[in-house]
């Protein structure tokens, strides 16, 4: 949402300016850019969370 009200308000800003134009197209273009950023992050999340740490190398074994 951040991303979306971000893009939301520079395209507005550029439509004050008499040499860029805002445009919807473009916030749309950013708000799939920001979900599939967020599609990735949890995706590599969930990946990651699949491994398991050997003992050995675990925080406890290290106070040991």
């Amino acid at each position: 949402m951040i991303a979306v009200t971000y893009a939301g308000l520079d395209e507005w800003h550029q439509s004050l300016r008499a040499l860029a134009g805002g445009r919807v197209r473009d916030v749309a273009l950013d708000a799939i850019g920001a979900g599939l950023a967020q599609a990735l992050v949890l995706f590599y999340a969930k990946w990651r969370s699949n491994f398991v740490v050997p003992t050995e190398f675990s925080a406890d074994a290290a106070e040991q």
